[in-house]
């Protein structure tokens, strides 16, 4: 009875040695194996390595799986001009929604003033005077919009919270190119800014996290005219006594405000990007990186997919950029469409990090009907908005990620122009919006609740207008 119990036992203990083992075995091969075309067995690499079905990695191109050799030396990076031509003639906004009366029954105060870091600070309240003559509760936000123009048309004007296009969609199925903001339609219940999402509104008080100085810069009022010059100085001014992390934070909340979603995929320049004030994720990210890296700083283009949704749903794409620290040796997601900055977390890390359960969009088609974070960037792939690497799968630099991007050459930006800080006066205007909802994070509607497009209502228009001191 001993002997067998002795036998029995050894066998548990081989049984235990032998899948440890194997378990090593497994993981050293999934460490050191190369997915690409220079790999002895790239496909078994590439399951082990990333996770994926076999259904998933066969949706993949050739070019994707990295069994396509690529040019890997950096270029110089090329930084191009405008490509396209803009209306000079001030835009004109509807709002979609407004039935084009006014709720009297509401009256707004509001104050707005600048801290010491030239941040703007708004703090409002509203009261009603008389019921509304409905059986249903109206839902109070306030809007704001700013600009160094007193008729808020001006390159620099944003929206706070930032509205969505209500025919964007249209936009995308035509490929028109937008050029400004005529004829476009603003949701005001539909906005991009993550973090406004609670069902009760907009809170009281609102600090717009940017330097303000830049709207003391001279704006030519024909957008033709402005050039590099002007982006180079807004990006001194965001970079100045700050760390880089504050800079590209600066950078990435001015221009998720002043640039509003978009649906189109026309190829721009940077500078085209910031002009035509209405675009997609990846130019819109590009330019923030292109800013950064006029203070000095390094950024990757970075863009990924989920491999189960895209043969079920082709546009459920979407690209954001990393910036390096030279501190912490890290790449940070910086993404200014989905509002999104992880600080020392990249897109390879994703998927051990507190973001891969991040909600990013509704889908039908969907494992469970909500794509996370982690897996829209399940497959990635890499490269530079100033054209120096060629978009670059994550199979063909597998053991070495975090390396790409790291050995190109910084722009040396050659500024011929540089607007003067000479306007002396900031614009507000705010107002109160009525409604059977608040404003909310895009995909954070339901149009089956009555909400998107419902009924809304707005007091007056109340102005301030702030002295910028043009000595500091």
């Amino acid at each position: 009875m001993r002997k067998t119990s002795y036998i029995v036992f050894f066998l548990f203990v081989g049984l235990f040695i032998l899948l440890i083992t194997v378990k090593t075995s497994q993981e050293n091969f999934k460490a050191s194996c190369d997915p690409s075309f220079e790999g002895e067995n790239p496909k078994k690499c590439f399951l082990a390595k990333f996770n994926f079905s076999e259904a998933e990695y066969d949706q993949l191109t050739e070019t994707e799986k990295g069994l396509t050799e690529i040019r890997m030396a950096p270029q110089s990076a090329r930084l191009t001009l405008h490509t396209k031509t803009y209306d000079s003639s001030p835009p004109i906004i509807n709002y979609y929604g407004y039935p084009r009366v006014k709720d009297k029954s509401v009256n707004l105060k509001f104050k707005a003033l600048l801290d010491e870091n030239n941040f703007l600070n708004l703090e409002s309240t509203v009261t009603q005077t008389l019921q509304p003559e409905t059986n249903e509760p109206y839902i109070y936000t306030i809007y704001y919009e700013v600009d160094n123009t007193p008729n808020f048309n001006g390159i620099l004007s944003y929206r706070y919270p930032n509205p969505f296009p209500s025919n964007s969609i249209k936009l995308s199925e035509t490929g028109t190119d937008i050029t400004n903001f005529s004829g476009v339609e603003l949701n005001v219940l539909a906005n991009t800014v993550r973090n406004i999402s609670k069902e009760e509104g907009l809170n009281s008080f609102v600090k717009i996290p940017f330097n303000h100085s830049i709207f003391k810069l001279e704006t030519p009022s024909n957008r033709n005219n402005v050039d590099y010059g002007f982006l180079y100085e807004l990006a001194q001014i965001f970079g100045k006594n700050q760390s880089q992390n504050e800079t590209v934070r600066q950078i990435s909340n001015f221009v998720k405000l002043n640039l509003m979603w978009g649906s189109d995929s026309i190829t721009r320049a940077p500078l085209d990007t910031f002009l035509s004030k209405i675009v997609e994720c990846g130019h819109m990210n590009s330019l923030v990186g292109v800013m950064f890296e006029m203070t000095g700083g390094r950024f990757r283009y970075v863009s990924g997919h989920d491999p189960h949704l895209r043969p079920l749903q082709s546009n459920a794409g979407h690209a954001l950029i990393e910036v390096y620290s030279e501190d912490t040796k890290k790449w940070s997601i910086v993404d200014s469409y989905l509002d999104i900055f992880t600080e020392n977390v990249s897109v390879a890390d994703i998927s051990t990090s507190i973001y891969k359960n991040l909600p990013v969009l509704n889908s039908i088609n969907d494992r469970d009907g909500v794509l996370t974070f982690g897996e829209l960037f399940k497959f990635r792939k890499y490269g530079d908005a100033l054209g120096r690497r060629p978009l670059t799968s994550m199979a063909y630099i597998a053991n070495n990620e975090n390396d790409f991007g790291l050995d190109w050459e910084l722009t040396k930006f050659n500024v011929k122009t540089k607007p003067l800080a000479t306007n002396t006066k900031l614009y507000v205007r705010a107002r109160v919006i009525a409604s059977k909802c608040p404003i909310r994070y895009v995909e954070n509607l339901n149009t089956a609740d009555g909400c998107f497009g419902g009924i809304v209502s707005y007091s007056d228009w109340k102005v301030k207008t702030l002295e910028l001191d043009l000595k500091n």
